[in-house]
């Protein structure tokens, strides 16, 4: 069974502990324990939660009587969420007697609860509610994650190397290696110890050393200045990939305005998916020939369904049947984005005003994260330069090869 914490911060102490005694005794979430520490002064709640491994924050809004006349922004409340924002992620639901003070605030990960006479069940209901998201689980998880990888490299590499250490006068170069060791620990073969942290036993695509579709994107973009592979959304919906060189991009200031190297920026055009001849077809024929049972892969298919199944496999792994060799490069869907094939032969230039202007028809949308951004840039060249050349005249050289082997 796993503990949710919870931190309840009221000035109001009796309120505090009928919360406390009935999370305890009502809840009903299935495989967990809740369990309810809480502080009657705001001023110690960021201290507290920095201190503690805090799974959610139930706040009150004001202290003292809901009468007294204050200005909103001098609401203890608001002025406790504000610090914690600026300082860590805890989902919070606001437990008051003055929603109208904080319904502004409210959204998914901010929870606002009247306090009522039933508020303390409506509470087990947005907890409840928080949980499903599974975000408390999925920061206590990565907050996991970092804290092994700290400690297993400041009490393993740094303790057994600080001789050497010692020794380096820029202290620099330590935080640049811790660094760059906990950004390797997010990659991709270690995210399975991620969702294993999410009671989760890894992805069957994490153990086949295949990519989740996820892991294509940086969302939202990182870098300020534009990088390469970069996808952008026009005002009709349309996707581009941006192929210009990320160091032609990297804006600087001379003269008194910001300026790059490139002129124009390079987009090649994205197509959605479904409007593809491999997909319309397969859709068409499921469409109207329906499976009878469930399949996990395309091998268990038989007949016209396995074979038109093979063919987009293939289109999606960039080695359709019928097309120009190395056209297309496919990027899956993930969140917002959806599945999309880049054209290569659809490439136009933007110039840069109109890429940076304050009123661009073109939004940065995510960026596509390494090695995929390579191998697109990688088949994009390829494609962009290649040389045609006459096709070899086979048969005369096979006639030459059977008729040495005949002598």
């Amino acid at each position: 069974m796993k503990d949710l914490r919870v931190l309840l911060v009221d000035d109001d102490e009796d309120s505090c502990k009928l919360i406390q005694e009935y999370l305890k005794d009502f809840c009903e979430i299935e495989d967990t324990n809740i369990v309810v520490e809480y502080i009657t002064k705001f001023n110690l709640a960021l201290e507290y939660l920095e201190a503690r491994k805090i799974d959610l924050l139930i706040l009150d809004v004001r202290i003292g009587d809901i009468d007294d006349d204050l200005e909103v922004d001098d609401e203890a409340g608001r002025k406790t969420l504000k610090a914690i924002q600026e300082n860590l992620f805890v989902p919070v639901i606001f437990h008051t007697g003055l929603p109208r003070v904080v319904e502004d605030l409210a959204s998914n990960l901010i929870r606002v609860v009247p306090r009522e006479n039933d508020s303390p069940k409506k509470l087990l209901t947005e907890i409840e509610s928080l949980l499903k998201t599974g975000l408390p689980a999925l920061n206590r998880a990565i907050i996991k994650h970092t804290e092994k990888v700290q400690r297993s490299y400041m009490w393993g590499f740094v303790n057994e190397n600080w001789p050497e250490f010692e020794q380096i006068q820029d202290r620099n170069e330590l935080a640049h290696l811790l660094a760059r060791r906990l950004a390797i620990s997010f990659s991709f073969e270690n995210v399975g110890e991620i969702e294993t942290g999410l009671g989760e036993s890894g992805t069957q695509a994490s153990e086949a050393n295949q990519a989740h579709s996820m892991r294509y994107y940086v969302l939202p973009p990182i870098s300020i200045d534009p990088q390469t592979c970069d996808l952008y959304r026009d005002e009709t919906g349309l996707y581009w990939v941006l192929l210009t060189p990320s160091c032609d991009m990297v804006m600087r200031e001379k003269n008194g305005r910001s300026s790059c190297s490139a002129d124009y920026f390079m987009f090649a055009g994205c197509a959605s998916l479904t409007e593809q001849t491999e997909y319309a077809e397969l859709k068409e024929h499921f469409d109207s020939n329906p499976l009878t049972e469930d399949f996990k892969t395309y091998e268990d298919l038989s007949g016209k369904h396995k074979k038109l199944a093979v063919r987009l496999r293939k289109f999606l792994l960039n080695n359709p049947e019928k097309r120009q060799k190395g056209r297309y490069f496919f990027l899956p869907k993930a969140w917002r984005i959806p599945d999309l094939i880049v054209d290569f032969q659809n490439v136009k230039a933007i110039p840069l005003e109109e890429v940076f202007s304050p009123d661009s028809k073109l939004e940065r949308i995510a960026s596509v994260d390494s090695p995929f951004r390579e191998s697109l840039i990688s088949r994009f060249n390829s494609f962009f330069g290649r040389i045609g050349t006459p096709d070899l005249d086979v048969e005369i050289i096979l006639r030459r090869l059977i008729s040495m082997t005949s002598q």
